[in-house]
């Protein structure tokens, strides 16, 4: 399409590729359109001139017609190119949501967006098949099916990683949430995305960029397939909420992650946000100290940290529990701390690391101490024979710990959620599926009952 004038507005808002960099985009405004190209302007005041192929990449190009966005309306012959012009056109124009018959195509825009509050909820809660597309269309399109044929319904939300999988799951939840909960449920569902998150998650920093980002930089990926039942009565009023999680993914535990690789979140939040008094009884420094966690935590774990011990009150979780949640995890960084040498032919624990772990988890340091030097075979207790088998039985204790820990936890908001004495007669399930590395997994019970309907975004 090079050549020619296109059409484009003065002060008009378009992607532009930089003028040194065409692989990169930038948000620009058209300052004027001549036969040598196109002027443009980004937001720092710089001027530059997109000239040839560099015209055909301004997004969106002039005369896109906004008010298709079904990919369907595209017509069966429509090339992969075509489709992506399409997305990428409404995308670059704030139109982050787009339709596929009766699935949502979502493009996570990574910033915030200001159309998911109550007032959204009210007016896609009146089904008018007018409105643009957007999350909480398939929140209202599950409700309305369940509501008409009284079966169960699974909202799907399948992606990339980083493609902003959680947030569309947490915002078809909220939809639902704001939308026919009771007063007694709809603030402690309305946290529980933040309680659960770090638990289930770990940011990952984009490769190569480990030294020049800012704090809370990348993204938090997730690493289990979570579901989120809610529970509705006759009035189709939500009653009770179950979570299940399938698969998660413990290696990220394991020494055989990189160095300058992340753990799961909720570590990171605990050794930033945790008070002075809470640090001195789990006896926690700095992330970069424990080799379970291997890095330094930042400034954004703080934030996570306050929005997840809000989360913990807000659900119903009592200050003695939290800090039994808090003393398992800090008991599972000092675990990962403890050495083996070989003495006199035997292999021994170091000592100190052994009686700091036993202290903060309030266990028996001499009998923590003989049970990381044996190992059981065939229902016999034998000593370790290399410390290097001591390294991995300690690994597979703080897998099995954090699996517990987080089966506690999930059970707990299962049931703090569910208050009973309401008949179930149907459910919405969100079910969000991650990409999932190659590696040992902890699978949780999955319960769906077979012939549930299935939305996707």
């Amino acid at each position: 399409m090079s050549g020619g004038v296109r059409g484009f507005a003065p002060s008009s808002f378009v992607w532009a590729p930089l003028e040194d960099d065409d692989a990169v985009l930038t948000p620009a405004l058209v300052e004027e359109e001549n036969t040598e190209g196109v002027v443009l302007r980004d937001m720092a005041g710089r001027h530059w001139t997109a000239r040839g192929p560099g015209v055909d990449q301004l997004c969106p190009q002039p005369g896109f017609d906004f008010s298709r966005h079904d990919v369907c309306s595209l017509g069966v012959e429509a090339d992969l190119e075509t489709i992506e012009l399409f997305l990428r056109s409404r995308f670059c124009k704030g139109l982050v949501y787009s339709q596929l018959g009766d699935a949502l195509i979502a493009i996570n825009p990574n910033r915030h967006m200001p159309f998911y509050g109550r007032d959204k909820v009210d007016e896609y809660q009146a089904l008018d098949a007018s409105l643009p597309p957007h999350v909480f269309s398939v929140g209202a399109q599950a409700y309305k099916h369940m509501c008409n044929s009284m079966e169960s319904q699974v909202v799907m939300v399948v992606g990339e990683p980083g493609s902003g999988k959680s947030q569309a799951a947490k915002h078809v939840v909220d939809f639902l949430n704001m939308a026919s909960s009771p007063p007694e449920i709809e603030e402690k569902l309305g946290s529980l995305h933040d309680l659960l998150a770090p638990f289930i998650s770990r940011r990952v920093i984009p490769e190569g960029s480990h030294d020049q980002v800012s704090a809370g930089s990348g993204w938090s990926s997730t690493k289990a397939i979570p579901m989120v039942t809610l529970e509705f009565d006759a009035d189709q009023f939500i009653c009770g909420v179950s979570v299940n999680l399938v698969g998660l993914e413990l290696g990220s535990l394991s020494s055989a992650v990189a160095e300058d690789e992340r753990t799961f979140d909720v570590f990171y939040a605990l050794l930033r946000g945790a008070d002075e008094e809470l640090d001195q009884s789990l006896d926690l420094v700095s992330g970069s100290d424990f080799h379970c966690t291997r890095v330094e935590e930042d400034d954004g774990d703080e934030g996570a940290f306050v929005a997840m011990t809000r989360g913990m009150e807000q659900v119903g979780l009592t200050e003695g529990e939290r800090l039994d949640i808090f003393r398992v995890l800090a008991g599972i960084m000092h675990l990962s701390n403890i050495s083996f040498s070989t003495v006199d032919g035997n292999v021994e624990a170091n000592e100190d690391a052994v009686t700091v772990a036993a202290e903060v988890l309030q266990v028996d340091a001499d009998a923590l101490g003989d049970v990381l030097v044996t190992t059981e075979i065939r229902g016999s207790h034998e000593p370790l024979e290399s410390e290097g088998e001591g390294r991995v039985l300690v690994e597979r204790l703080l897998e099995l710990m954090y699996a517990r820990l987080v089966r506690y936890v999930v059970d707990r908001c299962t049931a703090l959620l569910s208050p009973g004495g309401d008949e179930v007669e149907s459910c919405i399930a969100v079910l969000q599926l991650p990409h999932l590395a190659p590696s040992r997994a902890t699978d949780f019970e999955l319960s769906a009952a077979p012939g549930w309907r299935t939305a996707c975004t």
